[in-house]
């Protein structure tokens, strides 16, 4: 169990250093970590559980909230902006970090108001490109501050903001995701610490505080409230309602992995459907 800690705790250490990668690589890092912490949970003695989850909530206090993560992209691409201008060329070089050409770009484009946005964009001066992405990247951020299943899409970036801006509406679904399983795990330490002192498991989560746990853990996916829990005989069903955004009573996920590729904006066509079950689902 220490040791999967320890690759949580590494894994939430990666976006203080970058924002961007960080998106994708700590989540990966934190997964490895769950894995075997979900093997090992189960063996733990009541002070092994509690210790666990004590260092667990250290790791998630400690982790950079979604908001300052993109504060630290914005200014990341101002700052890569601000170089690129310092060069005559500085339009030429842009169009190198497409991989496509300017052409390419445009005959790719089937809607005619983005093709007058990249139009307006291909001829914009380093002024407004600059108003422009700080204002995109903003509306990020602000969205960023909303629970998930709350948050208004924002249009996919188009033009030179496709090089300075990651795919938001495939990375909130990511990170809220890998928030879900750090809070089942945590839950599932408290848990494994209660039964252990009580010889059972508790009628409601609310048992668990404040002995075990400060507060409910909150179900990322769900507009307001916790995650749900049901005794289920000597045992537990502990889960999250998930990116559907309903409680399918704890029917998991058919593929989880799906959520590491989708592109992800509440209720949309490719919404995974079902619940994110701890123990039983996809990890």
């Amino acid at each position: 169990m220490d040791c999967s800690l320890d690759d949580l705790w590494l894994g939430s250490d990666i976006p203080q250093h970058d924002g961007f990668i960080g998106f994708e690589e700590e989540p990966r890092m934190q997964q490895i970590g769950r894995h075997t912490a979900w093997d090992a949970c189960a063996h733990l003695n009541a002070v092994q559980a509690r210790a666990a989850a004590r260092r667990m909530q250290e790791i998630l206090h400690r982790q950079v909230s979604e908001t300052d993560s993109w504060r630290e992209i914005k200014w990341a691409g101002q700052r890569w902006l601000l170089q690129l201008f310092q060069q005559p060329n500085w339009r030429a070089e842009m169009q190198k970090h497409y991989g496509t050409s300017w052409q390419e770009e445009w005959d790719r484009l089937e809607n005619n108001d983005d093709k007058l946005n990249f139009i307006s964009f291909r001829s914009m001066s380093e002024k407004s490109l600059m108003v422009n992405y700080s204002a995109y990247i903003d509306r990020i951020i602000a969205e960023s501050r909303k629970p998930v299943m709350t948050r208004a899409p924002i249009p996919d970036p188009t033009g030179p903001l496709l090089v300075l801006v990651p795919d938001f509406n495939r990375i909130i679904g990511f990170i809220a995701y890998n928030d879900t399983q750090n809070a089942l795990l945590l839950t599932a330490l408290a848990l494994q610490a209660f039964h252990v002192e009580h010889g059972a498991y508790p009628p409601a989560l609310a048992a668990l505080v404040p002995k075990y746990l400060p507060k409910i853990p909150d179900d990322p996916f769900a507009r307001a409230g916790n995650l749900l829990y049901a005794l289920r005989g000597e045992h537990y069903l502990l889960y999250s309602i998930g990116p559907d955004g309903k409680d399918d009573g704890g029917i998991p996920m058919a593929n989880e992995d799906m959520m590491a590729g989708v592109r992800f904006f509440p209720l949309s066509s490719q919404t995974p459907q079902g619940d994110i079950v701890a123990g039983t689902s996809v990890r």
